[in-house]
């Protein structure tokens, strides 16, 4: 048995880290009902909120308190212990009750000073640590998991719980740090998996990469989750690899980029709440679109340019009027998150993604519903328009990309062979094939009409965030937390 494990971590320090510690415990080391993951959003009204908290880590056989850079600002925030502080109360009741409390340093956060947190969680400081690093983190994340699962059957063999879990062989040495589990080895790279060219200059995670309608030029954005500083997007020449002029404005993370129909303008959207668009001629910011309140995740122009559709952290997508920057419509039929958007072909309909699980087609002209398509087993990642109009992509923090009917809503097909989430999928030009990027740092490409993989891409070293198709649709793209770019040869 497993044993329950209960993430206590902050949302405006570790909210990201905390979704893709979650993606990758689940199912992979843990099943989903025995991971706790914002069980804040669950208490009901009317009911004590401390002790409902403290009812929940009750169930829980180990803690996992992640620590980024920010994670000790909110104590000096919080000079009342009477303040509602989830986080400390939920540290406060483990420790009580003596669940086992592990510190999660997030990249190089460090173990706070004594001082700087209140007394009553000042034991988590002689607890043994661990780390999670971007670039080794599904090394570091089976690490945890094996060594979470000897300290819940430690705990419970101290415990005497034999009943519940069994017992350590009785000879047994105590649980030490496991040894770093080798990775499977990686296919040896063909001519046609590896990469044509890698694009470096950026320090931070490239979030985002799109191409000019010419295929000419790409543009990618990037930034950390926790204290980042590369907020510029970058210009690149596809047939150089060489970086051609930087974007400089946002205050933030920037997580999505597209290009104009025209080739003359891109749009941004970051975490600082805002999209902008730049002119690619000059590098000058031409407006700025206010009005999310959330952090903007994705970013889509209509086909004729006039119009722009935005998807957010505050669980709405927004109509823009691209002229003047203004608010045309804002839609509001997701429950958590919207990661994805993309317009028609024709421009009449909207799709976007939710960590909701669901798709939502929308008529843009009026907001209207007109379909909710539900089928995955986790949050919807990424959606994307067959050239036809006629069927739709999705990607999945389930492992999945699906193949749906517009017309109806109807799952035509699933495709199978990531290991970790499917965060980015585009249609080739022609409409027969897809590629897909996922967390488990490679690309695939598939055949649309089958499901069948056709092709894996060997060359990333961490997280595949975002893929596309360039015009020829002989060659496609992609942006990882590796900070790079890479360009890949597509053709059978």
């Amino acid at each position: 048995m497993s044993g329950n494990v209960f993430l206590n971590y902050r949302r405006a320090d570790a909210e990201a880290w905390a979704d893709r510690l979650f993606e990758r415990l689940v199912p992979a080391h843990f099943p989903k009902d025995k991971v706790f993951l914002d069980i804040d959003g669950g208490i009901p009204i009317g009911f004590p909120w401390a002790k409902w908290l403290d009812e929940q880590v009750a169930r829980c056989d180990l803690m996992l308190v992640l620590i980024g850079r920010t994670w000790v600002a909110e104590f000096a925030a919080r000079q009342s212990a009477d303040d509602r502080d989830f986080v400390r109360v939920e540290i406060e009741s483990a420790l009580r009750r003596e669940i086992p409390v592990v510190p999660v340093l997030l990249g190089d956060a460090a173990m706070p000073a004594a001082r700087d947190i209140p007394e009553s969680i000042r034991p988590l400081l002689g607890l043994q640590a661990t780390r999670l690093q971007r670039l080794s983190f599904e090394r570091d994340v089976a690490i945890l998991a094996e060594g979470a699962k000897r300290s819940i059957a430690l705990a419970r063999e101290r415990a005497g719980a034999q009943a519940v879990a069994p017992p350590l062989p009785a000879q047994a040495p105590p649980p030490v740090a496991p040894a770093r589990p080798q990775p499977a080895p990686r296919p040896t790279p063909t001519d046609k998996t590896k990469p044509l060219r890698t694009f470096t200059g950026h320090t931070e995670t490239v979030w985002a990469v799109a191409v000019s309608p010419d295929g000419k030029l790409a543009i990618s954005s990037g930034g950390e989750i926790n204290g980042g500083k590369d907020f510029a997007l970058r210009l690149w020449s596809v047939a150089t690899g060489r970086e051609l002029r930087t974007f400089k404005g946002h205050r933030d993370t920037v997580r999505a980029v597209v290009v104009s129909p025209d080739g003359r303008t891109a749009l941004s959207g970051s975490d600082d709440k805002t999209l902008k668009l730049w002119d690619l001629a000059s590098g000058r910011n031409l407006r700025t679109f206010t009005g999310h309140t959330g952090w903007v995740f994705s970013v889509a122009f209509s086909p004729d340019g006039r119009t722009a559709l935005s998807g957010s952290h505050d669980e709405t997508l927004k109509l823009w009027d691209v002229a003047t920057g203004k608010d045309l419509r804002t839609f509001t039929r997701h429950t958590e998150w919207v990661r994805s958007v993309a317009f028609s072909p024709d421009g009449r309909t909207a799709l976007s993604g939710s960590y909701d699980k669901t798709l939502k087609l929308c008529d843009v002209a009026t907001g209207r519903e007109l379909r909710s398509f539900g089928g995955h087993a986790n949050r919807v990642l990424s959606v994307a328009f067959s050239p036809d109009d006629g069927t739709s992509l999705s990607g999945s923090a389930d492992q999945t990309m699906k193949l749906w009917a517009v017309a109806t809503g109807t799952e035509l097909r699933t495709f199978t062979g990531h290991t970790a989430g499917v965060s980015s999928v585009a249609f080739s030009p022609d409409g027969r094939t897809a590629i897909s990027g996922s967390a488990d740092n490679t690309l695939k490409l598939w055949d649309v009409a089958t499901a069948n993989e056709l092709r894996t891409f060997i060359g990333h070293e961490a997280w595949v965030n975002s893929v596309g198709f360039l015009p020829d649709g002989r060659t496609a793209i992609s942006a990882s937390s590796d900070k790079t770019l890479m360009l890949w040869d597509v053709t059978p």
